[in-house]
């Protein structure tokens, strides 16, 4: 790079990064602090506070764009422009291993999740909150909460529980990895559930 060009390409940097600054507010400015020479490192710290690349993030992002509508008196060069704003979101949300064939897996996801009734709010809160969500996962998700709402079975004799009732010793819990118990025995899904509560009672 000769130094002319090394000269416009440091003038261009500092344009980026003041930029960048000046549209933060005072409060945000604090997760760029030692980067402010760099817009490249000011983008990827403010992607990584405010980008959260929840599945529930993402859920919302395909929500808002299988949401959209043609507004009254609204041209349809807009209209192609909210879809196309829709579309950047969710690709900004995509994991950095994410291939073209996870998306039928979302889809999926999404389509169970939005077939649920509002009596599902504090279920679906807990699914939201997870780190990673599949069609695996999601599936033994719900057939946990088809048990957790069946009420409770009459009290059998010690004798027929145990002939009755599998052993879970060699299972695989499906929600956190551990051996030994199914998911709808998990505590650590159980907290995740009550946390999904007290998280939409603070809303």
């Amino acid at each position: 790079m000769d130094d002319l060009n090394q000269w416009a390409w440091r003038r261009d940097r500092d344009i980026a990064a003041g930029q960048i600054y000046l549209a933060l507010e005072p409060s945000q400015r604090v997760h760029i602090r030692g980067m402010e020479e760099d817009p490249i490192k000011m983008w990827e710290k403010l992607a990584e506070v405010h980008v959260q690349k929840r599945p529930g993030v993402r859920f919302n992002a395909y929500d808002v764009l299988f949401n959209i509508r043609k507004k009254e008196d609204e041209s349809l060069v807009s209209l192609m422009g909210r879809v196309d704003t829709a579309i950047q979101d969710i690709k900004a949300l995509r994991t950095k291993d994410f291939k073209l064939e996870d998306a039928d897996d979302k889809l999926t996801c999404m389509a169970m999740i939005r077939a649920l009734p509002a009596d599902y709010s504090s279920f679906v809160s807990s699914l939201l909150l997870l780190e990673k969500l599949d069609k695996a996962k999601l599936q033994d998700a719900f057939i946990a909460e088809e048990s957790n709402r069946k009420p409770c079975p009459t009290v059998e004799s010690p004798i027929a529980l145990h002939t009755s009732t599998p052993s879970t010793s060699t299972s695989q819990c499906t929600f956190c990895q551990s051996n030994g118990h199914p998911i709808d025995q998990c505590f650590a899904y159980k907290r995740m559930q009550v946390q999904a509560v007290k998280e939409r009672k603070k809303k």
